[in-house]
């Protein structure tokens, strides 16, 4: 009787939520799959090109910001300027060939 239409119908209703939750489900999943490739994209691009100026601008206002780019020019260390090291090192840590990281030891040398 009505009992039994009333579970058949909070099944069909289950059934229908369930199916709208595994389509989210796999919207979602494909959405994942996508970013990862864009980003593994991204990142072999980067690995490819190494650092950018931007790279080294943003290198340089947060470790040398009270210096002018006069001295980030023309401060020369073994035959590079601090800019031109920078992104030397920066594209070395890019492709993982650098041998110590660019972290707060690198800027004291």
């Amino acid at each position: 009787g009505a009992k039994a239409k009333a579970a058949q119908k909070k099944a069909e209703q289950d059934s229908k939520l369930q199916k709208k939750l595994e389509k989210a489900v796999l919207l979602i999943q494909k959405q994942d799959l996508k970013e990862a490739a864009e980003k593994k994209k991204k990142a072999e691009k980067k690995e490819k090109e190494g650092a950018t100026d931007k790279d080294v601008a943003k290198l340089i206002y947060d470790n040398f910001r009270n210096w002018s780019r006069e001295l980030t020019d023309l401060t020369i260390r073994q035959g590079l300027s601090l800019r031109q090291r920078l992104q030397r090192d920066k594209t070395l840590a890019i492709k993982n060939l650098l041998t110590e990281p660019m972290g707060k030891l690198y800027y004291n040398k």
